[in-house]
């Protein structure tokens, strides 16, 4: 789903591609008819009257010899007016924005953060010395910069806007922009201090090649990494994306969901902490892109006190799209639902049974107490997972609120469009946490911890250790 970055040395040329009339609105049927057949509910957020009039207004906008960015341009707004993170079109960056790049195409000079509708320079790759980290951006090109960004937001899928911003943060605002408005060379910006001042400045967009070299160099937000280790007395646990590592993360491939080297890895993190009689445990949900429950599930259990589910209702809608998935799971914990999706009528809706997970044996488990961190970037099964442990009362959230949410629509199958080949995921689920809670907030820490602005290193993390290590000392 997720930016990855592109390489941009020994880059191939690519050939010029471009679409007929007839193929985009082949496409565009496909796209709006398979949704509407296999999403859960298209239109939870938005009524059908309103998608039935973005469909054809689309209609309208289709031209000959269509690029793949320009059908991109049409389709995306239009599949993320479901409001549902889990219904988007994948970005076509590597084809279209690598072939920008190559041409030397100009991009937007600044990295942004977004905090309630303001935008915040982040980084000035510009050189010039008059923008300043933290200004805000008031006005871009004599329009106010909550214009730019509500253009923005029209092409991200999201419940909300905190979660939108966080895409902007991993797909970073000079693509979006490019993505969004095309080439800009010149930006006319109006600025505001931080003690209240204005002014204006002129700045040159910089190559897409340049913001590239920029990019990487920064710090990822993700961090799939699997990681465990002593922090003085505390045991660390990083469990990393709830996915197979050596897989390419297509949720319909079924080696993304093959658990076997995780639950290797988690055993053996909780035979060490048995081992060393630990006190105390952090599991690092930060930075998190989630994955399957299959897979937290079975850390879960070593420290779970009941019998548990990661949600308390899973109900299907099923579709011939989904079974064609389906026909190959193998999978037998799976037999019941397969048998299910195969066999009830296409369109059905109809409640799962919410398996219940058992703990590990008692003389396995681990009996200290558990501390999950996690922050807007935990995502899809992280936010899940957290939930869980919160709603069954297993240990403590500290951190920041998520801005994805524990009750979703989620479990996703991706389809192509026949002419463009552009990968589209929908949920073909409704999962509610544990605790029942059907409305899709966000989960909110029970002890609020956010890094301070301006500093250094993991200062989240070193505050945890302060709290938790003056916790063992009251203990002792």
């Amino acid at each position: 789903m997720f930016w990855l970055g592109i390489p941009i040395t020994n880059a191939q040329q690519l050939k010029q591609v471009s679409y007929t009339a007839k193929e985009v609105r082949e496409d565009l049927n496909y796209l709006y008819t398979t949704l509407q057949e296999s999403h859960y509910n298209l239109f939870v957020h938005e009524g059908k009257s309103r998608y039935d009039q973005a469909y054809k207004n689309l209609k309208r906008k289709i031209k000959e010899h269509m690029s793949l960015m320009d059908v991109n341009r049409l389709f995306q707004p239009f599949t993320a007016l479901s409001g549902l993170a889990h219904c988007s079109i994948a970005f076509p960056f590597r084809p279209a924005y690598l072939e920008y790049l190559q041409k030397g195409g100009k991009v937007f000079p600044l990295d942004i953060n977004v905090d309630q509708g303001h935008l915040y320079v982040a980084d000035n790759y510009s050189g010039s010395m008059l923008v300043k980290t933290g200004d805000e951006i008031v006005q871009i090109n004599g329009r106010p910069a909550i214009y730019t960004l509500d253009r923005v937001y029209n092409y991200l899928s999201g419940e909300n806007k905190p979660f939108k911003n966080t895409l902007i943060d991993l797909y970073h605002f000079s693509r979006l922009h490019w993505l969004v408005f095309g080439q800009v060379d010149i930006f006319r910006l109006h600025l505001k201090r931080p003690d209240g001042s204005t002014y204006e400045g002129v700045l040159k967009g910089i190559t897409a090649e340049k913001l590239e070299e920029y990019a990487a160099k920064k710090k990822s937000i993700f961090n799939s990494t699997r990681e465990f280790k002593y922090l003085g007395e505390i045991a660390y646990l990083r469990p990393g994306a709830f996915t197979n590592s050596e897989s390419d993360g297509n949720t319909s491939d079924h080696k993304t969901f093959d658990n076997s080297v995780f639950v290797k890895f988690i055993d053996s993190a909780f035979y060490q902490i048995r081992q060393s009689k630990t006190r105390q445990l952090i599991i690092d949900l930060r930075g998190n892109p989630g994955g399957d429950n299959s897979f937290s599930d079975h850390m879960l259990a070593y420290f779970a006190k009941e019998p548990f589910s990661f949600c308390s209702s899973f109900s299907v809608r099923t579709s011939a799209l989904t079974k064609s998935f389906w026909r190959d799971v193998a999978d037998t914990s799976l037999a019941e639902l397969k048998k299910s999706i195969l066999n009830k009528p296409n369109g059905t809706i109809f409640q799962t049974k919410v398996i219940k997970q058992q703990p590990v044996a008692d003389s396995l488990q681990y009996k200290g107490k558990v501390y999950v961190l996690i922050d807007r970037y935990s995502y899809s099964n992280a936010v899940t997972t957290a939930a869980t442990i919160k709603d069954y009362h297993w240990g403590t959230l500290m951190g920041e609120p998520t801005s994805d949410v524990p009750t979703t629509y989620a479990a996703i199958h991706e389809f192509k469009l026949p002419h463009t080949g552009m990968e589209v995921s929908y949920p073909k689920a409704f999962i509610v946490r544990p605790n029942g809670d059907k409305s899709t907030r966000v989960l909110e820490p029970d002890v609020l911890m956010k890094k301070k602005p301006g500093t250094t290193g993991d200062g989240v993390l070193e505050n945890v250790l302060v709290y938790l290590n003056e916790a063992l000392k009251t203990e002792r």
